[in-house]
């Protein structure tokens, strides 16, 4: 195996208080180092640093970086790019546990590397420093649901640290890919942010990400405009222009596509009438929620059924 992959876990559940493991050999440059760390209190600050994937499966955590805070739980993660000072604080006095990925330099450029033929990567990548491109620190996003599946996966394998080193190679890499393909489209929102400096669109793009999350949250469902512009600490007129030219449509636009969408996926998988499809979703009626189907499909959800 051409990867070295070291693996550390921290914790009360660890026999020991921690166990470790290395794959690959100890020399090679290429490496990538996974930290699985559970905690009740814990806090510091990194001044220097990998690039690297902070994922929180368990109980919560505040990052700061650059000018942003944000919190991570759940199903969120946060990229940092090499050499990004942060600090990170566990809130969950009841445990907190930090999955975290660091792929070293060599990897990270052969990764990019095998993308060079993708024309936007190659728009992305300025001469000197292969890192600038993925600056998305101030970004706390949802990982596509395939995504999501794999980096569980992969806690899982690490926790148990009896995998296959070549599957283990195999999983990290891919994962490696996937997050650098989500930064690229990271990258073309933050282009459609209307802002002059680059840092000035990734933060506002990840103050919007956090509102277009919370109406997903809700599955479309109609929130306040003051809740959303207040998540994002801006007023209600500069949240309103920012996420229009982000997103292609307003807060209200997007959650309609997001109930259609829902609508779409109860219509496949359940035999539910469509009156109760539009009772789920909030419509205050059948026919409401089927004229906005047909706005969005070109279809009725009975049709959309049968076809």
């Amino acid at each position: 195996m051409q990867t070295r992959i070291d693996i550390n876990l921290v914790g009360p559940d660890v026999p020991g208080g921690g166990r470790s493991q290395i794959h690959g050999p100890p020399t090679n440059p290429s490496k990538i180092s996974i930290l699985n760390g559970f905690a009740r209190d814990f806090a510091i600050r990194e001044t220097h640093g990998a690039f690297s994937l902070k994922w929180i499966p368990r109980g919560a955590a505040r990052y700061r970086v650059d000018r942003a805070q944000h919190r991570l739980a759940g199903d969120r993660v946060l990229l940092l790019h090499a050499r990004q000072p942060y600090e990170v604080e566990f809130l969950d006095r009841g445990g907190t546990e930090s999955f975290c990925v660091f792929f070293s330099e060599r990897i990270f450029k052969d990764a990019l590397a095998d993308r060079q033929d993708d024309p936007a990567l190659r728009r992305l990548v300025r001469s000197g420093d292969v890192c600038d491109p993925l600056h998305f620190a101030d970004m706390v996003f949802r990982p596509p649901i395939e995504l999501g599946i794999a980096l569980r996966r992969l806690r899982h394998s690490v926790c148990k640290l009896d995998g296959r080193p070549e599957r283990l190679e195999e999983m990290l890499l891919s994962l490696l890919t996937g997050f650098i393909t989500i930064s690229q489209d990271h990258q073309r929102m933050a282009e459609n942010v209307p802002a002059k400096r680059a840092t000035t669109r990734r933060l506002l793009l990840g103050r919007l990400q956090r509102a277009k999350e919370m109406i997903e949250d809700v599955q479309g469902r109609p929130q306040p405009l003051d809740e959303l512009a207040q998540a994002t600490s801006l007023s209600k007129f500069h949240f309103l222009r920012l996420f229009k030219a982000t997103f292609e449509g307003s807060p209200l636009e997007y959650a309609d596509r997001c109930r259609v969408e829902r609508g779409k996926d109860l219509l496949r998988r359940t035999r539910l009438p469509v009156g109760q499809v539009a009772e789920r979703l909030g419509y205050e009626s059948q026919s409401a929620f089927a004229k906005m189907f047909r706005r969005h499909t070109g279809v009725t959800p009975r049709a959309f059924r049968t076809g």
